[in-house]
């Protein structure tokens, strides 16, 4: 895992890469918020906006990027 790691690091820094990283949704994160295991990829879904009341999320986020672009 080191290697992949430090390759994902290196290109991040040169920005030849892209991610995100989000917490994977757990018995434990669930307890913690105080609801069901199966409750919480609903719950991540809808914070994306990437769930059904979202019409378009890749339009919604395009223009998140476009908004906090702006001088």
């Amino acid at each position: 895992m080191s290697t992949l790691i430090a390759a994902q690091m290196q290109r991040g820094a040169q920005k030849s890469l892209r991610w995100m990283s989000t917490l994977y949704p757990t018995p434990a994160y669930a307890m913690e918020a105080e609801m069901g295991v199966e409750g919480v990829p609903g719950v991540l879904f809808q914070a994306c906006h990437a769930d059904e009341a979202t019409a378009d999320p890749v339009a919604y986020w395009l223009n998140v990027q476009l908004t906090r672009s702006e001088p």
